[in-house]
């Protein structure tokens, strides 16, 4: 919470936007625009804790091979269905990043960009040097940092178009910093990791052990559960 701004509004690192003529340059912006899932509203007390709207649909392709039980690994030439479901429930509960709206949408207007919880705790060596979080669309290194830049726990992915061609709302690919990396391939066994629970807790949710699944060969596995408020 000690690096995060105070007030109504932030300043942000951005590009490609309207008023930099879309240029690739980064630029000192201001927002006011924070925008959430409605999982994540829901953990931060902003939105009913229960009922209401469906929180997301997720679908599966049926021309899709699945290995349906990982308690024994993922047989060669299938996906693993968990994980790649532990993953996408991941973006519903607010794993996604405003910078991959400015990479799909180079012109915008600086008014109509956005960030997202998430994004609060996104940095570049550039923006950290103005005292800012970087939302700009670029491939540039984008980090994960709790203490203003300072320190960087991990890598983001950096935009589908003129980024490393993942979406924003990722972790650097294929360096196996967790559950929320962009792509996964035939035979592996997804996992949520250490980092991935670090950012769903400053995402706003509490973090709370269960059981063991009877059958599987899990260390610890963790649930989410809303943040009780107070």
């Amino acid at each position: 919470m000690a690096s995060l701004p105070t007030g109504s509004s932030f300043s942000v690192l951005l590009n490609r936007t309207a008023e930099n003529s879309s240029s690739a340059t980064p630029y000192t912006g201001g927002s006011d625009a924070l925008l959430l899932t409605q999982a994540n509203a829901r953990a931060l007390g902003l939105y009913q804790a229960s009922g209401g709207g469906t929180d997301a649909t997720i679908t599966f392709g049926s021309g899709v091979t699945f290995d349906f039980d990982p308690s024994n690994g993922i047989t060669s030439g299938a996906f693993d269905f968990v994980g790649a479901a532990t993953h996408e429930i991941g973006h519903a509960l607010g794993f996604v990043s405003g910078a991959e709206f400015l990479d799909q949408n180079p012109g915008v207007a600086e008014a109509d960009t956005f960030q997202t919880p998430i994004d609060m705790f996104r940095y570049s060596t550039d923006s950290v040097a103005l005292g800012l979080i970087d939302g700009t669309a670029d491939t540039r290194e984008k980090f994960f940092s709790l203490d203003g830049g300072a320190t960087s726990l991990g890598t983001f992915s950096t935009g589908t178009t003129f980024g490393d061609g993942n979406q924003a709302g990722h972790w650097e690919n294929d360096l196996g910093l967790g559950i929320m990396d962009p792509t996964a391939t035939a035979g592996e066994l997804l996992a949520i990791g250490a980092l991935d629970l670090q950012a769903f807790d400053v995402m706003g949710y509490n973090l709370t052990a269960v059981p063991e699944p009877a059958g599987l060969a899990l260390a610890l596995a963790l649930a989410f559960r809303r943040r009780r408020q107070g």
